[in-house]
């Protein structure tokens, strides 16, 4: 029986056309995996990929998930597979053990992106809201 060879697999995510993905994960060679959009089929291809021994690299918690069931659901599911999970910016490992402090550190971390993106919401709807006020065009212009 053939040996299967540990791959080492990048995550990485923009959450619109104008964020560079590069600063993630820079130095580190490895198969890069990006996902665009709210459905992220392409984080669905790479944890498909992803075998038992592999190891996943992202470059922060908030890029794998930025809520904290989907984070705790896919860590759960890729370490049950036996897939190794390394966050970069916070220097998180995780390996299925169950170990209580990462438990804590990875909800910690999971509930702080949570609360990002709602702030990120509510400053967004406040601009919005403040621009419709003095009359400033919202959006792409209306094509006649």
């Amino acid at each position: 029986m053939e040996k299967s060879i540990r791959q080492d697999v990048g995550y990485v995510r923009v959450s619109t056309l104008l964020q560079n993905e590069a600063r993630q994960l820079e130095g580190i060679e490895m198969d890069k995996i990006s996902g665009r959009d709210k459905n992220r089929p392409e984080l669905q291809n790479c944890m498909d990929h992803l075998r038992s021994g592999d190891v996943l690299y992202v470059h922060s918690v908030d890029r794998l998930a930025r809520n904290l069931n989907d984070l705790e659901r896919i860590v759960k599911e890729l370490t049950g597979k036996g897939i190794v999970i390394k966050f970069e910016k916070e220097g998180l490992t995780f390996t299925g053990d169950d170990n209580p402090m990462a438990k804590m550190m990875l909800q910690m971390m999971g509930a702080f992106a949570e609360m990002e993106l709602a702030m990120i919401k509510v400053r967004q709807r406040e601009g919005i809201a403040i621009a419709k006020k003095e009359g400033r065009q919202i959006g792409r212009a209306r094509q006649n």
